[in-house]
C-alpha cells in the first residue's frame, strides 16, 4: 500500500537536482524510482496575481525550462514565460539580456547559453506603461526531458537561430554558441556566427580568443575551404594580447601552413614556426611543425634540406619495410582511382595519410601530381600554384616538366596572371616541343 517518504535536503545557490533510487525485490541493482509510483497530494496553478495597494506597480510572472538540446555538456535551452491572468487587460513586453524582445502574456524564448540571465517585463495599457519588473532567472536544462537531442526540438531551435540577428547577441553568448555549433559541425550555422563575429570583432577580448581559433578550424574544414578567412581569423587571434598562449601557438602553426601552401610566402612562415614554443604543442602538432619546416625548404627549392628534414621525422619508425611500402602504394593507387572517379574527399584522405606517414613522399612526382590534380579539380588555384612551383624543382625528365609547365600555364590563366602564363607557354613550346602537353597547349592557347 501507500507509504510516506520524507526527504530533507539543504543547498546553497545554483539549481538543485536530486534523484531517488530503489532496488525492488529480485533485482540486482538500483533503479530510478519512476514518477508514476508517487501519489499526488495536491496540485496548484496560478490563475492570476494582484499586487498589494502599497505596491500597485509590481508584476508577477512565472518561468520554467520547456525543452533543450545538449551536446557534450553544451545546452541550448527554450524557456517558457507567462503572466497569469490579464485583468485588467494589458499588453506585456519582454526584454531579454541577449538583446531580443517579445510581446505577449505567454511566450517562449531560446537562450543560447545557460546561467543567470536578466529579463525585464513591462506592462502597458492604453499605450501607457503601468508597471515594470526585472527578474534574475536561472536558465537551465529541462531535467525531466528524457532525450538529450530530440530531433524536433533541434529543428525548431535551428529555425529560430536562422531568424536571429546573431550580431546583436552579447559576446559571451556568441562564444558559447560557436562552441556548440563547432561540436555539431553545422557549417551553415558557423558561417552565420562567423559573420556576426566579424561585425563585432573589435569587442572580442583576449578571454574570448577561442572564437577566432574555432573559426580557423571551420574555414579550413574540407567542406568549407575558405582559406583567406582562415588566415584572417589566425591573425585576429594573434593580435589579442594576453590570449591563451597554447591557442596562439596553434594559430601560428595554422597560419604558417596557410602562408606556405596558399600564399606562397615560405620565408614568413619560417619566422612564425621559429616563434612557436614546441613544448606547448601536442605530439601530432609537433610533427606538423616538423613537416612544415620541410615544406618550406621544398617550396624554396632546397631539396637536400627538405629531404633531410622529412627523413628526420621518421627516425623512430620504419617506412621502408615491405608492409609500409605496400600500404603506401595501395593508398596512392586508391587516391588516383578516386580522383579519376571524382571522389575528391576520399582521394584527399588517402593522399594526406600518405604524406602524414611519409612526408618525403611530397618530393615524389607521382604523389605531387596527384595532389596538384586534386587542387585543380577543386579549383583551389593558389594551392595548386604553390604545389606546381615546388614540383618543378624535382621534375627531372622532359615529360614530367612538360606536364607541370602545362598546369603552371593553366593555373596562372585561371588566376588572371597572363604574363607568367604566356612566359611559361613559350618555355614549354621551346624546351619540350614534341611532348603531349605541348600539343595540348597549342590547341588550348594558340599563339598569334
Amino acid at each position: 500500500g501507500p507509504h510516506a517518504f520524507e526527504y530533507y535536503h539543504a543547498h546553497c545557490g545554483n539549481e538543485p537536482l536530486a534523484q531517488i533510487a530503489w532496488r525492488p525485490p529480485g533485482r540486482d541493482r538500483f533503479e530510478v524510482v519512476p514518477e508514476s509510483v508517487f501519489g499526488a497530494i495536491a496540485r496548484f496553478q496560478v490563475t492570476g496575481a494582484e499586487p498589494s495597494p502599497a505596491h500597485a506597480g509590481l508584476l508577477y510572472a512565472e518561468w520554467e525550462p520547456h525543452e533543450h538540446t545538449t551536446l557534450q555538456g553544451l545546452h541550448l535551452i527554450t524557456m517558457k514565460f507567462k503572466v497569469p491572468g490579464n485583468d485588467p487587460p494589458r499588453t506585456y513586453h519582454w526584454n531579454f539580456d541577449d538583446g531580443r524582445t517579445a510581446t505577449g502574456n505567454s511566450i517562449e524564448h531560446l537562450f543560447v547559453r545557460p546561467g543567470s540571465r536578466t529579463v525585464k517585463l513591462t506592462a502597458r495599457a492604453a499605450d501607457k506603461t503601468v508597471a515594470t519588473a526585472t527578474f534574475q532567472i536561472a536558465v537551465r536544462p529541462h531535467w525531466s526531458q528524457t532525450e538529450e537531442w530530440p530531433g524536433n526540438v533541434a529543428r525548431q531551435q535551428k529555425q529560430t537561430l536562422q531568424k536571429m540577428d546573431l550580431a546583436a547577441l552579447p559576446i559571451q553568448d556568441l562564444a558559447y554558441l560557436i562552441r556548440y555549433a563547432n561540436v555539431l559541425q553545422d557549417h551553415a550555422l558557423l558561417d552565420q556566427i562567423g559573420l556576426a563575429c566579424w561585425t563585432r570583432q573589435k569587442e572580442i577580448s583576449a578571454a574570448d580568443a577561442n572564437i577566432f581559433y574555432t573559426l580557423v578550424l571551420h574555414y579550413l574544414d574540407p567542406q568549407v575551404r575558405d582559406y583567406p578567412r582562415a588566415e584572417e581569423a589566425c591573425r585576429a587571434a594573434l593580435a589579442l594580447t594576453g590570449a591563451d598562449p597554447l591557442l596562439q601557438e596553434r594559430c601560428r602553426l595554422r597560419l604558417a601552413e596557410l602562408l606556405i601552401h596558399f600564399r606562397g610566402r615560405p620565408a614568413e612562415a619560417g619566422k612564425l614556426l621559429n616563434e612557436i614554443q614546441a613544448d606547448r604543442l601536442a605530439t601530432h602538432e609537433k610533427r606538423q611543425q616538423q613537416i612544415l619546416r620541410g615544406d618550406i625548404a621544398f617550396a624554396q627549392g632546397e631539396l637536400a634540406t627538405a629531404r633531410q628534414l622529412f627523413d628526420a621525422i621518421n627516425t623512430h619508425t620504419t617506412v621502408t619495410d615491405p608492409q609500409s611500402m605496400l600500404r603506401r602504394r595501395g593508398r596512392l593507387e586508391g587516391a588516383q582511382l578516386h580522383l579519376a572517379r571524382g571522389n575528391l574527399d576520399e582521394a584527399e584522405r588517402m593522399l594526406r595519410a600518405v604524406i602524414w606517414d611519409t612526408p618525403a613522399e611530397q618530393l615524389s612526382i607521382e604523389t605531387g601530381l596527384a595532389l596538384l590534380k586534386l587542387h585543380l579539380a577543386r579549383k583551389e588555384f593558389p594551392l595548386a600554384l604553390t604545389r606546381c612551383t615546388s614540383l618543378l624543382h624535382v621534375a627531372e625528365n622532359d615529360n614530367a616538366r612538360a606536364e607541370l609547365l602545362y598546369h603552371f600555364i593553366e593555373i596562372n590563366f585561371a588566376l588572371g596572371q597572363d604574363t607568367p602564363a604566356r612566359a611559361a607557354l613559350a618555355k614549354l613550346l621551346k624546351d619540350h616541343p614534341y611532348t603531349e602537353p605541348a600539343a595540348r597547349a597549342k590547341d588550348k592557347w594558340p599563339t598569334p
